[in-house]
């Protein structure tokens, strides 16, 4: 997969952010192109990719999609695996690579709409899908519309990071592949990528750095099981060294 790049964004997850890496690397076995837009507003996370000597882009305190956007325009490869930091991976990913490339799509992963009650545009799931890089830059399509997203907030169905973009390539009439890999390909651990955590790196370690899930209208705490599943998964990667595995 020497043309693909993973994309990601980081906001004060330092453990989540290097166990998804750490999984990464753990399934497959070569030097990964990466870009991994840090839009947090602290160092934790920084530091821990340093010490890996993993690279990064810092982009302190910008909405996740500007992050995405970013990360976008400065990929040097011609395909994208776009994915959250809660992500945790099972299995390669070279042949869902090779059947995105051969059948010339711009965009792959599962199709969804409406969610937590609330209605949204449909979008392929942001968390996990392939992008076309070279495609989307020959028409001009950009991951993230701040403005339409705002707009929205005042009808009754919401923009949501992604609803955009996959509108945009539909009108380009571009090829889109509806495929969901989740519990087989990964697992996604909704919401801890971009929660208001609560990490602090000055208190006792409690394994988390996270302190619950947030949908579209307030804050629901975490289910215990989740916590412990995200922590047995942690346990797993940990001895996994990640320095120089992957390059920008």
């Amino acid at each position: 997969m020497d043309d693909l790049t993973l994309i990601t964004c980081s906001y004060n997850t330092p453990d989540i952010t290097l166990t998804m890496l750490k999984s990464w690397a753990a399934v497959h076995n070569h030097k990964q192109h990466l870009l991994l837009v840090d839009n947090s507003t602290n160092t934790d996370t920084q530091l821990l990719l340093k010490e890996s000597n993993t690279p990064f882009i810092v982009n302190t305190g910008a909405y996740h999609g500007d992050g995405v956007n970013k990360a976008l325009n400065l990929c040097k490869t011609e395909y994208a695996l776009l994915v959250d930091t809660d992500i945790i991976f099972h299995k390669p990913h070279n042949n869902m690579y090779e059947q995105f490339k051969e059948l010339d799509l711009t965009l792959m992963g599962k199709i969804e709409g409406d969610r937590g009650g609330k209605k949204i545009f449909k979008r392929v799931n942001p968390w996990h899908c392939f992008i076309n890089v070279k495609h989307i830059r020959k028409y001009g399509i950009s991951f993230f519309d701040i403005k339409k997203m705002k707009d929205s907030f005042k009808t009754d169905t919401l923009y949501d990071v992604g609803s955009t973009f996959l509108e945009d390539i539909k009108k380009a009439k571009l090829k889109i592949g509806d495929v969901d890999l989740s519990n087989t390909y990964y697992t996604h651990f909704e919401g801890m990528s971009w929660y208001k955590n609560k990490y602090d790196s000055s208190k006792e370690d409690t394994g988390i750095d996270f302190g619950g899930t947030h949908n579209n209208f307030g804050y629901v705490q975490l289910y215990e099981h989740k916590v412990k599943e995200f922590l047995k998964y942690r346990e797993i990667y940990s001895s996994i060294d990640i320095t120089d595995k992957f390059i920008l």
